[in-house]
């Protein structure tokens, strides 16, 4: 072969490795471009999912009653950005019946049910599944004067070193005790131990448990991709605090029991 042969076959051969790495070089550019861009729409989508969500969240109690009861969210309920990007949401009332109503607890921390309106002289029960222990505080009133009663469960394989009473299963969930209801129900507080956990309510299947909150599920949408957010907005609850209020049985000492 001729040193001009040579030279063409060196050159083509040059051109083809100079392609292939631009190729190779493209290829990865337009796979970044793809992953900050979907990224991109990720984040306007969250951001107009959360928006809506947020602007649901300042409703009163009787305008969020009056969008579930009367489906008059309409336009409260949907919003539209100049980016094309937009959210539409769902309110649904929290409690208001007789089926399993559940929620998360962490540790260390209370939480309320609203037990107004909820017949005397009924039951319910609150069951968990995993290890965590669980106190309550039922609260009623009788005859114009408050009453608390106490309960302190521990998860029957629970590991845990306490004086709790240990539950029971039952509903198919490891841990459940019953709270038999009495002259006017209030309240019940709830509080986790050792472990955050999920707690399940189980009402007396012909009784009502009253209206706990709302919860607002908004979904954003931004071109081709789609972000969810799930809120809820419940009654106003006492703080961790207030616990130690009803455990007090003195005006004068302090932490008393």
């Amino acid at each position: 072969m001729s040193q001009k042969g040579q030279a063409l076959v060196s050159v083509v051969f040059l051109m083809l490795i100079a392609l292939s790495a631009g190729i190779i070089i493209s290829s990865r550019f337009f796979k970044s471009l793809h992953v900050f861009t979907k990224s991109d729409n990720s984040a306007k989508a969250s951001y107009v999912s959360e928006a809506l969500a947020e602007r649901l969240l300042y409703k009163s109690e009787d305008t969020l009653t009056d969008y579930v009861n009367n489906n008059s969210c309409l336009q409260e309920c949907y919003v539209q950005f100049e980016d094309g990007s937009e959210a539409y949401a769902e309110v649904k009332i929290l409690g208001n019946s007789s089926d399993e109503y559940s929620f998360k607890v962490a540790k260390d921390t209370s939480t309320e049910i609203n037990l107004e309106g909820y017949p005397t002289d009924s039951y319910m029960d609150i069951c968990w599944n995993d290890r965590a222990s669980v106190a309550g505080m039922y609260i009623n009133k009788s005859s114009g004067e408050y009453q608390v009663d106490t309960y302190a469960y521990n998860a029957v394989s629970s590991e845990y070193d306490s004086d709790f009473e240990v539950a029971s299963p039952a509903y198919e969930y490891a841990n459940c005790f019953r709270l038999n209801t009495h002259d006017t129900p209030i309240l019940m507080r709830l509080k986790a131990f050792y472990e955050d956990t999920y707690l399940n309510i189980i009402p007396n299947p012909s009784s009502v448990l009253p209206k706990q909150g709302f919860l607002i599920k908004s979904n954003g949408r931004f071109l081709d991709t789609y972000k969810s957010i799930s809120v809820t907005k419940k009654h106003s609850i006492s703080p961790d605090i207030f616990d130690y209020v009803l455990y007090q049985t003195s005006s004068e000492t302090s932490l008393s029991k």
